[in-house]
């Protein structure tokens, strides 16, 4: 039982510590990319993007924070409904229903990683534009 030895414990410690600071620092340099983009675009360039991209029902999904955060964490857990749940103290089924909602307002299936990853990128526009317009 070589992984109960304080040694390896520290190590197992000391990755995981590392791996949230690689991710916080991933988060950032995409907000931080993303905002250099849009102080680039002019005013009219950047009202034409929230039109074309956020519309009223992604916002309203972005705007309900208790949705939002639960999408959040479903994220975090690596998009597992079981883990998500688990680490939430939420019931599955109640999970479920706020993911297919998700789906039938804004037609993404954040199940699958193709819909998540736009999500995710709809959602950083959508808290860039609304610093820039005060949504």
């Amino acid at each position: 039982m070589d992984y109960l030895k304080p040694k390896n414990i520290n190590k197992k410690l000391s990755a995981a510590r590392v791996s949230t600071k690689i991710k916080v620092k991933q988060k950032d340099m995409y907000d931080e990319l993303l905002m250099n983009i849009f102080d680039k675009l002019t005013s009219d360039e950047k009202a034409e993007l929230l039109d074309k991209f956020l519309d009223e029902n992604i916002i309203a999904v972005l705007s309900d924070s208790e949705l939002f955060s639960c999408i959040e964490s479903f994220f975090k857990n690596d998009l597992s409904v079981a883990e998500t749940s688990r680490n939430s103290y939420m019931h599955r089924n109640t999970l479920i229903y706020r993911i297919e909602k998700i789906q039938k307002l804004t037609g993404l299936n954040i199940r699958k990683f193709e819909d998540a990853v736009t999500f995710e990128l709809l959602a950083r526009i959508y808290h860039i534009m609304k610093q820039y317009k005060g949504l």
